[in-house]
């Protein structure tokens, strides 16, 4: 498993101490000012490229965002979570803040169910977060050449590739990764809260899933 950490150099000391958390295997800095979402996409595609000529065959590479906030024993807690996950692609964050409603109306009771049935897994027709996820090498040829000729947010990007390639994200549950709530490097209005519906570790992973429903203007992959 190898780690790649996407930052801003605005967010230098946050993202020094995440690289030395997690133990990253790689990183880099976006010198782009103003801030941009070009830059953080960009940025992206800069992380993913480097983890891919790194990577050996099968091995899960993992992005996190300089605002990520892991749980202790990350590397640990993760590697239990990828030996049992069913998919190529792996959230490690389901948030209540942004993205608002209607998103939260297929993400909270998704959750709730996962609980209350003790699984461990949310399956999901759409990628949503980009603080943090896991991509098996296998998948990074084809997931950067359709991010680089994509536009819009990097999120966006990804959960148009997963349907093209029909791919779902299995987000863990508890979330691995907190979204931290520092202010925002593109605009200066006010940070909702953001922190995961759950966060923690487990003792054991299991293959328990539930699916994630759908929220108002999604539609079910063709």
């Amino acid at each position: 498993m190898l780690i790649g950490v996407v930052a801003h150099v605005n967010r230098e000391d946050m993202a020094e101490r995440l690289i030395a958390q997690v133990g990253a295997d790689v990183f880099c800095f976006d010198h782009t000012f103003p801030p941009s979402p070009k830059g953080c996409s960009d940025n992206h595609i800069r992380v993913l490229r480097q983890l891919c000529m790194l990577a050996t065959p099968g091995e899960f590479v993992v992005v996190l965002e300089d605002d990520a906030e892991p749980v202790d024993d990350f590397r640990n807690q993760l590697k239990g979570a990828l030996l049992k996950t069913g998919s190529p692609l792996v959230g490690l964050h389901l948030g209540t803040g942004s993205p608002h409603d209607p998103v939260q109306q297929a993400v909270a009771p998704a959750v709730e169910a996962a609980e209350a049935s003790q699984a461990c897994w949310i399956v999901s027709d759409w990628f949503i977060y980009t603080i943090g996820y896991a991509v098996r090498s296998p998948l990074l040829s084809g997931l950067i050449t359709a991010i680089s000729s994509a536009g819009g947010p990097m999120e966006s990007r990804i959960n148009e590739w997963t349907h093209h390639a029909r791919i779902k994200t299995w987000y863990t549950q508890p979330s691995l990764i907190n979204h931290g709530d520092a202010s925002s490097l593109i605009n200066s209005a006010p940070v909702p809260p953001r922190g995961a519906h759950r966060f923690g570790t487990r003792t054991e992973w299991n293959r328990r899933t539930v699916e994630m429903g759908y929220a108002r203007g999604w539609s079910p992959v063709a």
